[in-house]
């Protein structure tokens, strides 16, 4: 009796993961007792392995502010047969670094903010969520830049908690503090 062949599928086949994120991609045969193994061709990324198992776990990282990929070629083996290899396909996009500018500022009270926001990553949006102590007129909201008018009675401080996003990855938070100041005491001149 010819010994059957094993026909391997992938699941996913084709994904699409941020920068720093594990894989997982699940393997199965149609045949009992099957053994995998894959090599990997990766460009612009790192962390891919050549390796043996039933699940490819491989943390991948680009290497640029631009997507990167990795090809899997997995072969099965089963019953003293290798049957037909397939490849899987794993889209790595990079997480966007924020920065605002100013990092960080001051200003009267009545003035507004001016805080421009800008990323490594093309197409990155923004949000952010604002914590203020002693000032009013601070609100959460989103877009490349900060402009609210601040206002205070004895001086405080309003915090932006910034955070980037593009191709559906998170970046790290950045923190932008604008101190509010009072107006100043004028002193009536001596009549």
């Amino acid at each position: 009796m010819r010994a059957q062949c094993p026909n391997i599928t992938a699941t996913p086949s084709l994904d699409t993961i941020c920068s720093g994120t594990a894989t997982s991609v699940v393997l199965t045969s149609d045949q009992p007792g099957t053994t995998y193994s894959w090599t990997s061709v990766q460009t612009d990324v790192v962390g891919a392995t050549n390796d043996t198992g039933s699940t490819i776990i491989d943390t991948l990282t680009t290497i640029d502010v631009f997507p990167g990929s990795v090809v899997y070629t997995i072969t099965p083996v089963a019953n003293g047969c290798t049957g037909p290899s397939i490849n899987v396909t794993i889209i790595v996009n990079p997480v966007p670094v924020a920065t605002s500018t100013p990092s960080s500022q001051t200003i009267c009270t009545g003035a507004s903010t001016s805080i421009a926001l800008s990323a490594d990553v093309a197409g990155t949006t923004f949000s952010w969520a604002v914590t203020q102590s002693g000032t009013f007129g601070a609100s959460n909201g989103s877009g490349a830049n900060i402009v609210q008018t601040l206002t205070t009675i004895t001086g405080g401080i309003a915090t932006y908690n910034i955070t980037p996003l593009a191709n559906g990855c998170y970046g790290y938070s950045i923190f932008t503090p604008v101190l509010v100041r009072r107006q100043p005491d004028v002193a009536a001149a001596p009549s």
